[in-house]
């Protein structure tokens, strides 16, 4: 299978391992790091790509670029869409509910989610969904053998206000 997978250049989140073993795993795979500037106008990245010489087209960039270009991503075929945010979709703000808006207008993508009761909400709403955990990467984290005096460890992110639910879960 020939697959175009388009990334964002610049994370907050180092997922190199996790590109690699996408990668690995689908054998014939063509990994592309899009700036910001090239996640904005998709339209004129795809300028000179056969789109019809891929299997698949999976895009992991930035939703709120991604919203804005709804008339040409649905001219994708075979399209994929990696989107570890989604769980903004059911929650107050900014997001609320627009996950699910964009992807009833991408009726034939199959979305790929890290949060599995986002995961079940999208496909009970009609959207093609599947989960895949996020893990973490065996290189940055290893088991050091520390003896510790916690009963639970938690990897990710609290800063935002986005993650007040998660900060009040975890205190």
């Amino acid at each position: 299978m020939k697959v175009l997978f388009l990334v964002q250049r610049e994370q907050r989140v180092i997922l190199d391992r996790f590109y690699d073993s996408i990668c690995r795993h689908l054998g014939d795979c063509e990994l592309r790091w899009l700036s910001s500037s090239e996640q904005a106008n998709l339209k004129q990245y795809f300028n000179n790509i056969d789109v019809s010489s891929y299997d698949r087209i999976i895009l992991f960039l930035r939703f709120k670029k991604e919203i804005k270009q709804i008339r040409f991503i649905r001219s994708l075929p075979n399209l994929v869409i990696l989107e570890h945010d989604a769980y903004q979709n059911f929650i107050p703000g900014k997001y609320q509910g627009r996950f699910s808006r964009h992807y009833r207008k991408l009726p034939w993508a199959r979305v790929i989610t890290s949060g599995y009761q986002v995961c079940k909400k999208l496909s009970d709403e009609g959207v093609d969904a599947v989960f895949v955990p996020k893990g973490y990467d065996q290189e940055l984290l290893t088991n050091r053998g520390f003896k510790r005096d916690i009963e639970l460890g938690f990897l990710g992110s609290l800063g935002h206000e986005m993650y007040g639910q998660r900060r009040a879960l975890l205190e």
